[in-house]
């Protein structure tokens, strides 16, 4: 678990409402910083690229919005953090739990005997290409348990760090009502 118990402080796409110029104006970094310096989550003495501790860097935040910057007290999601992942798909990953919207973890992670995990069918792709020419193959017989894999996509089987781990049911599925799947790949996803 990476810091999966701090709170989602900041009103920002894609978990919130707000752009990267409504979180500056409203005290940016250090305003957040100083939220978590409140309640004893910060290394005041740990020091910055500029020579100066957290602690001095934080000592005269302010946030001048707090529906932008909330408080501790008042978070966006209580458990927002990152939370790391292990199965029979890889040795580890990292899931940022603060883009988890509440539809999906209703369907996928409310069984109360194992909080937080599912088993679905996996669909897998041998990357994007393989995706655009199958996913909507009736033959693939894909329904709301199952989960759409991509592979091939990562650092070392795809140029740079493409961002194509993000991807629609099929069609069909779109036009019931269901409008989005669990997804997994070895590629970037942002969200």
């Amino acid at each position: 678990r990476v810091g999966e118990d701090v709170p989602l402080l900041v009103n920002c796409m894609p978990a919130g409402e707000y752009l990267g110029e409504g979180f500056h104006r409203a005290g940016g970094v250090p305003a957040v910083m100083h939220e978590l310096d409140k309640v004893g989550r910060l290394h005041r003495d740990c020091r910055s690229v500029s020579g100066r501790s957290m602690g001095e860097i934080v000592a005269d935040a302010v946030t001048g919005d707090r529906d932008v910057i909330r408080s501790y007290e008042d978070p966006l999601m209580h458990r927002a953090g990152f939370i790391v992942l292990s199965g029979n798909f890889f040795d580890s990953a990292i899931m940022k739990m603060s883009v988890v919207g509440e539809a999906f973890r209703s369907t996928y992670l409310s069984d109360p005997l194992q909080p937080n995990s599912f088993e679905a069918r996996a669909i897998v792709f041998e990357g994007p290409e393989d995706y655009q020419a199958r996913i909507n193959d009736p033959s693939l017989d894909i329904d709301e348990r199952c989960i759409l894999v991509i592979r091939g996509c990562g650092t070392v089987g795809f140029p740079g760090s493409g961002e194509v781990v993000n991807m629609a049911p099929p069609s069909a599925l779109i036009k019931a009502g269901i409008d989005s799947l669990p997804c997994l790949g070895d590629g970037r996803q942002s969200g």
